[in-house]
């Protein structure tokens, strides 16, 4: 610190301990001051040489996944990322990750809900965004959610997360392309239960209305008796976590009308609550749910899942020209119905997806 400053910070201390409250301080022995301490001469403007640059902002990311210096992530934020000067030193089971990767931690609560959002901003890039567990500053290579739906150029990924057990869980920062990236990572932090519905959530209402349970999930059922409902626009449902759960009684048929938005490289997921022994049928259908026909251009893809994420059974034709799944299950739990549907992207994709359940 230059000797002006000493010398002003000491004045202005002591004419404010002199006479607390409101007051007015003659500026002219503190201008003399200020002269004599600079011998006359003014500060010297701020350059770009006095700024430090070899030290990171506090949000950059980490270069290796376990490090416990990486930026904790506690709540909401948005953070630009440089991956171009980091390293491709990390790799997850079953994934080509070429790229270079970054990493983020934060403490994740069991039953926590997180939404993650990452975005290229760099041409020719192919996000790959994956969350990991770490213990002892060792990070698991098996990922417990990764992302790479979208492989297309300046693509992003995105999904919700929730914890499965508490502990320290790292966020990657990934590209299947080799190389490094501008990227943008956004970090929600949705809270259910406030009356609002947040980016990712895919509701956030009165659970006594029949559309929105207490996670915030989207319950679709037969409310009005014609055997059909309809996803509701606008909503997420592309991952496990934020599928809508179809309510269909045993005995029973429910047609459920969705849309997939044009150039959208996400699947529809849908989750559904079986006994042990039931058969379940899922046939996907054209929009008015009269033929199994597709609608022009448009060809589709159904998985079966369990509550692991584990395919157990993947569509195909069932012998009457229909696109199915017709399995019977051995465990209760919960099943997935992991819905695409694909073709031109200037235009959506409409559909009717018909869920059977046979006792």
């Amino acid at each position: 610190m230059r000797a002006r400053n000493v010398v002003e910070t000491w004045f202005v201390a002591l004419a404010l301990g002199a006479a607390p409250g409101c007051m007015v301080v003659d500026a002219g022995p503190l201008e003399r001051l200020r002269t004599a301490a600079d011998a006359g001469m003014p500060d010297a403007p701020l350059v770009l040489e006095d700024v430090p640059t070899d030290v990171p902002p506090p949000e950059a990311p980490a270069d290796e996944c376990g490090d416990p210096e990486a930026f904790l992530l506690i709540g909401s934020g948005t953070y630009d990322i440089d991956t171009t000067g980091l390293n491709p030193d990390f790799s997850i089971l079953g994934m080509a990750t070429g790229g270079n990767d970054a990493f983020y931690q934060f403490d994740g609560v069991s039953g926590q809900f997180w939404h993650f959002h990452l975005a290229a901003l760099s041409p020719g890039r192919n996000p790959v965004l994956y969350v990991v567990q770490s213990s002892g500053g060792v990070c698991s290579s098996s990922p417990v959610a990764v992302r790479n739906a979208c492989t297309m150029s300046e693509g992003d990924e995105h999904f919700a997360f929730v914890p499965p057990t508490t502990g320290r869980y790292y966020l990657g920062i990934d590209d299947g392309n080799a190389g490094g990236g501008r990227y943008r990572l956004q970090v929600i932090r949705p809270m259910c239960g406030n009356g609002v519905q947040e980016h990712g959530e895919p509701c956030d209402e009165d659970p006594m209305m029949g559309r929105c349970d207490s996670m915030c999930r989207i319950l679709l059922a037969d409310l009005d008796a014609t055997g059909t409902t309809s996803v509701p626009p606008g909503r997420h449902n592309d991952t496990a976590t934020e599928a809508m759960i179809v309510q269909v009684a045993a005995g029973d048929t429910l047609d459920v009308r969705g849309t997939v938005p044009a150039g959208d490289c996400y699947p529809d997921v849908f989750a559904v609550d079986l006994p042990a022994g039931a058969r379940i049928r899922a046939t996907a259908r054209n929009a008015t749910s009269t033929a199994c026909v597709a609608e022009m251009g448009v060809s589709y893809g159904l998985e079966l899942q369990n509550a692991a994420g584990s395919v157990i059974a993947t569509g195909g034709n069932d012998g009457m020209g229909c696109f199915g799944i017709d399995q019977m299950l051995t465990n209760p739990g919960r099943y997935f119905v992991w819905l695409s549907a694909t073709g031109d992207p200037s235009r959506p994709a409409n559909y009717t997806l018909r869920f059977e359940h046979t006792p």
